[in-house]
């Protein structure tokens, strides 16, 4: 069952960067500069204020971002009692599909891009 939803999360990675590639032109890697961009699209559908689509989003759009932190960051997807998260250090676990959901609905307050950019701060921690 885990290989699954770990394959499903890749799948769902994978379909933001043909999305991002095919239907707006932006290539975009696993990697800050993704995170980035991903931090500009989520702010935009926060601002047009579509819960229906926000709530659909969460799914891929915290896929990729979770892909994002594994490919730049290292550790790996598990699930625990708070859901599926991307285990980063030996007792941290971020949780992107959260992470995404609470940007859409709080707009940049509770930006991607600003998480990302304390994780190395985070795992200097231990």
């Amino acid at each position: 069952m885990t290989t699954n939803v770990i394959e499903q999360i890749r799948h769902n990675a994978a379909l933001v960067q043909s999305v991002a590639r095919d239907e707006l032109n932006v290539d975009v890697g696993f990697d800050r500069a993704g995170v980035e961009w991903l931090d500009g699209y989520v702010s935009r559908q926060h601002a047009q204020g579509d819960a229906d689509t926000a709530a659909g989003l969460v799914s891929t759009l915290g896929s990729y971002f979770g892909e994002c932190i594994v490919a730049t960051f290292g550790g790996n997807w598990q699930e625990d009692e708070f859901g599926w998260g991307v285990r980063v250090g030996p007792d941290h676990t971020l949780y992107p599909f959260a992470k995404i959901e609470k940007h859409l609905l709080d707009g940049d307050g509770d930006s991607v891009l600003a998480m990302f950019d304390t994780i190395p701060t985070v795992l200097r921690e231990f």
